[in-house]
């Protein structure tokens, strides 16, 4: 097998560092904005010159957003972005950095940034740069309803929606922070986010705190709901108690 001469092998790894040092990664909020940047410093900024198109990778029907000197773009606009997109009014002439405005999940997609230059006539390409753009919502704190009692057995339900991207529900023994195995449900809502019901079955005499905890790693965020459980002869001794007072008061009205 024939060597790559070094050389030659020094410019792959020129252009593989280009291409990385030219991808990025931006989190958005849904239903906030994120800015797609994308800068160029590399010949004077002529506007008229110049041709900027935003498009989702590897598409070529329509734009995210486009400037064309003396063109009207807004008809070549993919629908998804109609109404959605604005350039900042106090941008230098080298930042091409778009503003995507109403976050869904449906905009989790990798952007390209293309700058095109009039060079005798023709419009050649001088710099493109690729966006990655993730969304997240935050989950609502877990509900935990129960205990349902069946025989020698209780049952928990815990319930968190209205987050992204797709997370679990966990189960938590907090006395030994022991993770206990549930039954989980996933269902994707209208809008892209997700709901969460998990179902916990567990020995009736469990004396332990018991957690429901939902994780979302890219908000950063974790939040728990918590019940204490007690055995059940001691349940019967309160309900006896509380029937004893209930009877006392009863006579006392009397």
């Amino acid at each position: 097998m024939q060597e790559m001469p070094a050389r030659l092998g020094l410019m792959v790894l020129f252009i593989w560092i280009q291409r990385i040092a030219n991808e990025h990664i931006v989190h958005g909020i849904i239903g906030n904005a994120a800015e797609l940047k994308c800068q160029y410093t590399g010949e004077p900024f002529i506007l008229n010159q110049f041709r900027i198109q935003w498009q989702k990778k590897g598409e070529t029907k329509c734009f995210v957003d486009a400037y064309f000197p003396n063109q009207d773009m807004r008809e070549h606009q993919c629908a998804q972005f109609r109404n959605r997109t604005q350039a900042d009014p106090q941008r230098k002439e080298d930042d091409f950095t778009l503003k995507l405005l109403n976050l869904s999940p449906k905009d989790e997609l990798t952007y390209e940034c293309v700058v095109q230059r009039n060079k005798s006539g023709r419009y050649e390409v001088i710099h493109s740069a690729d966006i990655t753009l993730q969304v997240a919502a935050s989950y609502s704190k877990p509900k935990l309803v129960g205990p349902v009692q069946s025989g020698k057995e209780m049952t928990f339900f815990c319930h968190s929606s209205h987050g992204y991207p797709q997370q679990k529900l966990h189960w938590i023994n907090q006395t030994d922070n022991s993770f206990l195995n549930g039954t989980e449900n996933v269902t994707e809502e209208p809008d892209g986010k997700f709901s969460i019901n998990s179902t916990l079955t567990i020995e009736a005499s469990t004396n332990t705190i018991l957690g429901c905890k939902i994780e979302n790693k890219w908000m950063n965020q974790s939040t728990t709901t918590t019940s204490k459980l007690m055995p059940i002869f001691y349940l019967h001794e309160l309900w006896s108690i509380f029937s004893e007072i209930s009877k006392s008061r009863f006579v006392l009205l009397k």
